[in-house]
């Protein structure tokens, strides 16, 4: 019975923080190198649809309606040496830009990815941040 109660346990915290915003780990002055690339976070959605931001940092769905002849999504990568690509229903975005992230104290601590699509074609699909060909996070939009 216990086993199972953990399990459980286990399995909920699992499907709570998979599209949860990144917990970001503390860099001070001192503290040494930064960490391998550790987190991935879809933050937004602009779209010809719905020309704003649309926050997606606590959500695996967006709630406007995206959509028309272009989107771009914006990913944060916490820590370093990440490959990070992004692709709309399995059709690969563009890299329009990058920033650097940097924490209180002025230490990089990750990367901002800027992707599109433009001509866009679908009017719902996954957005999909990836390392590699490894899905680190993920959003619907309709």
């Amino acid at each position: 019975m216990k086993k199972v109660v953990f399990m459980l346990l286990s399995l909920g915290a699992f499907l709570v923080n998979a599209n949860a915003t990144c917990y970001i780990k503390p860099q001070y002055p001192g503290s040494g190198s930064a960490p391998k690339a550790y987190c991935w976070d879809i933050r937004g959605i602009y779209s010809e649809n719905y020309p704003h931001w649309e926050d997606t940092r606590y959500t695996d769905s967006a709630k406007q309606n995206h959509g028309g002849n272009y989107i771009f999504t914006s990913i944060n990568a916490y820590g370093y040496s990440d490959h990070t690509t992004a692709d709309i229903s399995f059709n690969n975005m563009t890299l329009y830009s990058t920033t650097n992230i940097y924490n209180s104290y002025n230490i990089l601590i990750g990367k901002n990815y800027l992707y599109y699509i433009y001509p866009n074609t679908l009017n719902s699909g996954l957005i999909r941040a990836k390392q590699y060909s490894v899905v680190k996070d993920s959003v619907y939009f309709h």
